[in-house]
């Protein structure tokens, strides 16, 4: 028998204004990752912002680790 994976897709929409906001939420990817940065869980993330789920909140930081992901781009470009 063999395991099927399939990948999920991120849970991230980029807004008419270029800024990108989790779960089809208001609630930026920046927030998310800062919050995060300075030492948040992500239970703590959800308590703060009921909107958002869990699960979408560790797709998040879990996008921001990756070194190639947009984020990294972003964050380099806007240092440039």
């Amino acid at each position: 028998m063999s395991l099927a994976i399939a990948p999920e897709s991120l849970p991230l929409i980029e807004d008419s204004a270029g800024v990108i906001r989790v779960g089809g939420t208001r609630v930026t990817l920046e927030t998310v990752v800062e919050a995060f940065n300075e030492g948040a869980t992500a239970e703590e993330i959800a308590a703060q912002y009921p909107a958002l789920h869990l699960g979408d909140i560790y797709a998040t930081i879990t996008y921001s680790r990756v070194p190639s992901s947009r984020m990294n781009e972003r964050a380099q470009s806007a240092s440039s």
